[in-house]
């Protein structure tokens, strides 16, 4: 006597009706009935060859499934347990499934009002509230799908990945949208985002990719052997650290599997002075907002944090229209800075200029270049984190410069030179604030005092409420 059908570890999902079939014989007599059991209790009976029964709408569960034969006789014999599981994660997949195809629907038709020209803040707001719900949607299947990882086999770490690709790209999506009109890109994330979700469907149900999904991730860019990067943040590409409001931040995928974009791509600041929120098709948001892009390179990104994110552990994730995605979390710290340097090395050279005769491999203490009696150089050096960590406690040396006030946060600020000899000197510095081009950029500018005369290589170093930034070079006649 044997129940055949289902086999021992067989997953099936919740709402399938499922057949049950049995091998009996009897040398000395014949087989009246079979019943099959459900843990104790009698499910159904089948009095004809091939025995089998056929249980409907089977609902989640974890089962132990028995069959009994009987013969002409009144003798029976039950068969070995075989032990099935009955997922409702399958299902929670393809109602998100349906979520995505029908907003991408939506949005290739651009039914929201607005979305053709442009669109507006009301009906980017609503867009991404649509897709709110749509990550929700994801969220919940994953979380069923967690709870029932263990049905699933050698496919669950592909099933776990993929979903969690969906909800990286959907949470990208709702970011991007509030800050930009319906675009192409936002579509093509929704159309991706059911891509991913039906290789998981597939997966949880036949442990292969269908021909059918695998087609519809091509069409998509949806990857079927994504991987999600680890997004390491900080001033420097080389190094994590914390950043600052109103700062110019970096994102490193270096050590990543695979890259953040395919190729390297350069933003062209917007009529108002301001980055673009999308470069070479990859997008950044922090705590869920699109956030402006500079700069977009396969294991590299530089990204504009806006003034107005709260301080503290930051979600950050990176999409890209190549199907790459990464995660990472950053600390945001006012009083965080940097100085730029010319390469990576947080203390290599200082990217700095003589105010007045511009580039120089070093520096007079003097610049007869001056206008007026002051003959004292000063030098312009960059930097990142004065914006959105000083306040403008003394508005009477802003400056005023083609009509408008430029703040100046000199005040807030101090400027470290530490000579070979291990002397510090704290450097006047005339300005410090916003560079005015480039967002986040910061600009400082500080006058050479007479004891720097002759002193070489000198280290500079950017203080702002007692926390010290790097300390790159300048050299000194």
């Amino acid at each position: 006597m044997t129940l055949n059908i289902p086999t021992s570890g067989q997953t099936f999902v919740a709402g399938d009706n499922i057949t049950l079939a049995a091998a009996a014989t009897d040398l000395g007599g014949s087989i009246s009935k079979v019943d099959f059991y459900q843990g104790s209790g009698l499910g159904a009976t089948d009095v004809t060859s091939a025995y089998s029964v056929v249980w409907n709408n089977v609902p989640k569960g974890v089962y132990d499934l028995t069959a009994k034969a009987t013969d002409n006789s009144g003798l029976s014999t039950t068969s070995a347990v075989v032990s099935i599981s009955v997922a409702n994660s399958p299902n929670s997949v393809n109602k998100a499934k349906g979520h995505a195809g029908s907003l991408a629907q939506v949005a290739q038709q651009a039914l929201y009002t607005g979305a053709a020209d442009g669109g507006d803040g009301a009906t980017n707001t609503t867009l991404a509230s649509d897709i709110t719900a749509l990550t929700a949607d994801i969220q919940q299947a994953y979380t069923e799908f967690e709870a029932e990882a263990g049905v699933f086999g050698v496919s669950t770490p592909a099933i776990d990945v993929q979903l969690r690709a969906a909800i990286l790209f959907s949470k990208a999506s709702t970011g991007l949208a509030m800050k930009v009109p319906l675009s192409q890109n936002i579509k093509n994330n929704l159309l991706r985002i059911g891509a991913h979700l039906a290789i998981a469907e597939d997966l949880m149900r036949y442990g292969i990719i269908t021909k059918a999904t695998a087609d519809q991730a091509v069409a998509t860019g949806a990857r079927t052997n994504i991987v999600i990067g680890q997004a390491n943040m900080g001033y420097n590409l080389a190094a994590v650290s914390s950043v600052a409001p109103a700062s110019l931040a970096s994102i490193s995928g270096a050590g990543n599997v695979q890259p953040m974009v395919s190729q390297t791509s350069f933003a062209s600041l917007l009529a108002n002075g301001s980055a673009p929120y999308e470069v070479g098709g990859l997008s950044v948001t922090v705590n869920g907002v699109a956030v402006p892009v500079l700069y977009a390179s396969p294991w590299g990104i530089r990204f504009f944090m806006p003034g107005d994110v709260p301080e503290g552990t930051a979600e950050v994730i990176v999409s890209s229209q190549d199907g790459y995605v990464c995660q990472g979390l950053i600390s945001v710290e006012r009083n965080a800075s940097r100085i730029l340097t010319d390469s990576e090395d947080e203390n290599s050279i200082a990217v700095a200029t003589n105010g007045q005769k511009g580039t120089a491999p070093s520096f007079d203490v003097t610049t007869a270049e001056n206008f007026g009696a002051d003959k004292r150089t000063r030098v312009n050096f960059f930097a990142t984190g004065i914006s959105g960590s000083v306040y403008n406690t003394d508005s009477s040396n802003d400056v005023q410069l083609n009509g408008q006030t430029r703040v100046n946060l000199a005040e807030g600020i101090t400027i470290e030179a530490r000579l070979g000899n291990g002397q510090v000197l704290n450097l006047p510095v005339e300005f410090a604030g916003a560079q005015g081009i480039v967002p986040g950029l910061d600009q400082i500018t500080v006058i050479l005092i007479p004891q720097l005369k002759g002193a070489g290589t000198v280290q500079l170093t950017l203080i702002i409420g007692g926390r010290r930034s790097n300390a790159p070079t300048i050299s000194i006649k």
